[in-house]
């Protein structure tokens, strides 16, 4: 979804389809407005048992830190969801410090993190899959930029 203006009612009929649409897998939120209240929804929706989304990017969405915690306390309730892509908007109450305490959280439940920051915010990236199991793919890096682990 791309820039589309999506209504407080039209986040409530994202948590329903990721809820009942098996067939959906894949979620990129490009340029929305996200609020707590948006992204407590689509959470709401990820965390349902019934949900089978596998990879989600939440991109230029001015996703605050409180977001971030929400969203990564889905990865370790929704066993589908192995791929998590979140990028940070820039504000005064987050420091480089809350972000590592939050990665390193979830390092220590096994999941791979990686943090970057970038020109407007912190990029954070949550990766379930193994390389044992053979989809493991390397993040993409550009101008010398690197991921932090």
């Amino acid at each position: 979804l791309y820039d589309c203006g999506v209504t407080s009612s039209g986040w409530d009929d994202l948590r329903s389809i990721l809820i009942n649409n098996r067939s959906l897998t894949r979620l990129d939120l490009l340029d929305d407005n996200l609020e707590d209240s948006e992204i407590k929804l689509l959470c709401e929706g990820l965390r349902h048992p019934g949900c089978t989304l596998q990879r989600l990017k939440i991109r230029d969405c001015k996703v605050t830190l409180r977001c971030c915690d929400d969203l990564c306390s889905v990865i370790s309730t929704n066993q589908t969801l192995i791929y998590l892509y979140i990028k940070l908007v820039d504000d005064k109450k987050m420091s480089e410090s809350e972000v590592r305490r939050r990665c390193e959280v979830l390092r220590n439940a096994g999941i791979s993190v990686y943090r970057r920051w970038v020109v407007g915010g912190w990029i954070v990236v949550i990766d379930r899959r193994r390389k044992e199991d053979g989809v493991w793919e390397p993040l993409p890096l550009s101008d010398g930029q690197r991921f932090v682990w």
